[in-house]
């Protein structure tokens, strides 16, 4: 049986093969953009994780899903401690991250701590950065 001999295929056999790739690589790309999301997230919370009971005065990001995961986010908090208690809980927080062997993953985590300068009370400044150009 000779090439000119085979039965011809339907055109929309094709073209339903080459829409099911499609899906499928749709669907890869959003199961590695959440699952990179959620890492991002994890990883934040463990390195640079909001102070207990400080209000948040200002938060910005630059992201797809949620601030403080897969993004740039800013976050200004305030609390009424004061800054030796933030820098301590802080510094606590690092250390048991440490005894606990936590990874430090694929985000970028810094924090800044002053008093308050327009009364009592702590700021708090963190930035995170993760999955992002």
């Amino acid at each position: 049986m000779g090439y000119l001999d085979r039965p011809q295929r339907s055109p929309w056999r094709s073209l339903l093969g080459m829409l099911m790739i499609l899906v499928l690589i749709i669907v890869c790309l959003l199961v590695v953009t959440v699952g990179l999301d959620v890492a991002c997230h994890n990883d934040i919370e463990n390195w640079a994780p909001l102070y207990p009971n400080a209000e948040v005065v200002e938060m910005t990001y630059d992201g797809l899903f949620r601030p403080r995961a897969m993004g740039i986010t800013w976050v200004t908090l305030l609390s009424p401690d004061p800054i030796n208690d933030v820098r301590h809980w802080y510094y606590e927080n690092l250390q048991q991250n440490i005894r606990d062997r936590t990874t430090r993953g694929i985000a970028q985590t810094d924090r800044w701590i002053e008093e308050n300068p327009d009364g009592e009370g702590t700021l708090i400044y963190l930035s995170s950065s993760c999955a992002w150009y």
